[in-house]
């Protein structure tokens, strides 16, 4: 009894299947136009966006490349000592964008094209007010600590070769700094992003006290023309 219900089950799916009609109908061609366009007109959109896709620098030549450090290395195998080259390259924008990378390679051009492509990867912004940083930052790493300073205009760069040929490459002009410690390239360069890492931005601040950038600006702006009314008043009163 049950094998004829499963028969009948399956033949009448199979004639259900037999019966349906075809959906494959052909689409009009206005449908057709209508459909081109759009994805045309979303395709010109999407191209058009203004984006920094540093994957397509080299096309634009929209950068400066540095060698910062070519070190001689080899590992022991059991075969014997096998020897490479490390280089470090930083690669800079001069709108505040750099990036440091480092590479490895048997010949020196292998492991500075390695360290390049690296650093291209590793872009990101220096936050920066004018031409210098936007406040004093310490950074540390490991036995080196770094102390960085504002400085005016026209002050340029008082600090180590290392720190200014970094940071040039932002586009920055006027840095105080000091290195104490260790002055090991590796360590220097690990300080420096450490003590970029802890720069703080008007949007970070505001973000953190639930703010707005301009209320903030303003809050300081009324406390120095306080500061500058009671100076006022005070040399008011000594007269």
């Amino acid at each position: 009894m049950s094998e004829e219900i499963h028969k009948n089950v399956n033949e009448s799916n199979i004639s259900d299947k037999l019966e349906q009609p075809n959906t494959n109908t052909e689409i009009k061609p206005e449908i057709k136009e209508r459909k081109n366009n759009f994805v045309k007109n979303n395709n010109n959109n999407y191209h058009n966006k203004d984006k920094k896709d540093y994957k397509n620098l080299n096309k634009d030549n929209d950068y400066k490349v540095e060698v910062l450090a070519v070190n001689r290395v080899s590992c022991t195998t059991a075969g014997g000592r096998r020897m490479s080259f490390r280089a470090i390259v930083v690669v800079g924008d001069s709108r505040s964008y750099i990036g440091i990378g480092s590479g490895k390679s048997a010949d020196v051009p292998g492991a500075i094209n390695k360290a390049e492509r690296q650093a291209k990867k590793k872009f990101f912004k220096v936050p920066m007010y004018g031409k210098t940083i936007m406040h004093d930052i310490e950074g540390s790493w490991g036995a080196t600590k770094i102390i960085l300073k504002r400085a005016k205009n026209g002050t340029g760069f008082i600090t180590s070769n290392l720190i200014k040929s970094i940071l040039s490459l932002s586009g920055m002009e006027n840095l105080v700094g000091k290195i104490y410690g260790s002055t090991n390239k590796n360590n220097v360069i690990l300080a420096l992003l450490n003590a970029i890492s802890k720069i703080e931005t008007p949007k970070r601040i505001a973000a953190r006290r639930g703010k707005l950038v301009h209320e903030i600006i303003n809050y300081k702006e009324e406390r120095l023309d306080h500061k500058e009314e009671r100076l006022k008043k005070g040399d008011e009163t000594n007269a």
